[in-house]
């Protein structure tokens, strides 16, 4: 009982700062509200993949699974030398054709160890 006695008292005060708070509160509000309208804004225009795949590449050990994943992402001049302990991944955009219109697929490839 004691508590709920002590909740208006309290949310009295806070609704009640000093002046020279009260104006860096509300400069401080507007920058939060042009951050966030910013943001907002840029989510809007971005160019973000709308479809997103994921593919696992499974395979005995040593067979090459890490070198195919990254010859697609990086082009034939990456050799990859570690062997894959655990589990990584590579994500990338890739264009494709569906339906007679192009389109984006952000590509997640999924490099497990061999067993």
């Amino acid at each position: 009982m004691q508590v709920l006695r002590q909740l208006p008292h309290q949310h009295q005060l806070a609704s009640s700062p000093s002046s020279s708070c009260d104006i860096k509160s509300i400069y401080a509000s507007e920058k939060v509200r042009e951050a966030i309208r910013d943001h907002e804004q840029t989510i809007a225009t971005s160019t973000a993949p709308k479809h997103k795949a994921k593919v696992v590449v499974l395979g005995d050990s040593g067979v090459g699974k890490t070198s195919i994943i990254y010859r697609h992402r990086y082009g034939a001049h990456y050799r990859p030398v570690n062997a894959t302990i655990g589990a990584s991944f590579v994500s990338f955009d890739v264009g494709a054709d569906y339906r007679d219109r192009e389109d984006v697929v952000r590509l997640q490839m999924w490099d497990t160890a061999g067993q």
